[in-house]
């Protein structure tokens, strides 16, 4: 991408305003800071360290290619752009320098695809939200404009969330009547190698995707400490860890339903074990449940599924 480079304008600065970072070396450590404010107790506290981040990504079609247009990062995110093949679309690989989210932190993230463009975003990492101080909630806005004829694809990988994390995130995608998507979001409920469990959780999804300025899609998830300490299991994910939506808007979306099947897990039922899905497609759209034991086994589901929906591998960032 550097040959556009000139015409590459940065929205805001990087660097300005910017906070002071938290370490975030284990899920206990943005509470335990020692960049931290302290109370008039002389409890630590996480006022005036709170991450405001942000990245916008603009492409548009340039001489039969996507051709960045526009490219902003602020407070601790970035984004870069890996060299790929001369026929591929620009992928932008966002990366969170300070290691994951804590509690109050707000992350924006925009994107603009215009006519017959196209744009593949994945993170570098496994994201991880750490366990909050008080009372304080974390949010995720994400935000992407599809116009005729573009491409649009949201791979990041899993978010890993830690006893008392509280995540709220919002996902608005407006795309054009003939416009292309694929949006993918795993979750992981802690690490169980490590003989981690989440007890507690403020957890809230919210899914608006519009087409032709329409309504054509709205999902709510909501996960908390209730439902975490519910007595019957399938209530509780039936005790699964990691789970997945993945959503295919196109006008394709309902052709390739038959072929998506054929690649989920053969088990009919959910158990402690195994991996389960499902998919439907209806109106343009086709939605892919899954739900898995451990964060591998329900990686092979989505890396499974990715191609067939993209005509692309997966992106190299999910293999390291």
């Amino acid at each position: 991408m550097a040959a556009d480079g000139d015409r590459v304008a940065t929205g805001f600065n990087a660097t300005a305003n910017r906070e002071p970072a938290v370490e975030h070396g284990s899920q206990a450590a943005p509470c335990a800071s020692a960049t931290s404010a302290r109370s008039a107790k002389g409890a630590p506290t996480l006022e005036g360290i709170r991450v405001n981040g942000a990245i916008h990504v603009g492409v548009a079609l340039k001489e039969g290619r996507s051709a960045l247009t526009s490219v902003a990062q602020r407070d601790g995110y970035q984004v870069r752009f890996p060299k790929g093949k001369p026929d591929a679309p620009p992928q932008a690989i966002i990366i969170n320098t300070g290691g994951g989210i804590a509690s109050g932190d707000h992350v924006r993230q925009s994107f603009n695809v215009e006519t017959g463009a196209a744009l593949s975003v994945a993170t570098q990492a496994a994201e991880r939200v750490y366990r909050r101080c008080g009372k304080a909630i974390s949010r995720l806005e994400v935000h992407a404009d599809i116009g005729p004829q573009a491409r649009f694809a949201w791979l990041p990988q899993e978010t890993i969330v830690f006893d008392d994390a509280a995540l709220e995130r919002d996902y608005t995608f407006n795309l054009a009547p003939d416009a292309r998507a694929i949006i993918v979001e795993c979750l992981i409920l802690g690490r169980p190698a490590m003989g981690e469990r989440v007890r507690r959780l403020h957890l809230r999804d919210r899914w608006r995707i519009t087409r032709n300025g329409a309504l054509s899609y709205a999902d709510a998830f909501a996960l908390d400490d209730a439902v975490l300490a519910h007595a019957y299991p399938s209530a509780r994910l039936n005790t699964h860890g990691a789970f997945a939506t993945l959503l295919y808007i196109a006008p394709d979306a309902e052709d390739r339903l038959d072929a998506v099947r054929h690649l989920l897990p053969p088990e009919p039922v959910a158990t402690r074990e195994s991996a389960v899905a499902a998919a439907t497609a209806f109106d343009g759209k086709l939605i892919i449940r899954a739900l898995a034991p451990t964060a591998a086994r329900l990686r092979a589901i989505t890396e499974a599924i990715v191609p067939r929906l993209t005509d692309r591998p997966v992106p190299r960032v999910w293999m390291t």
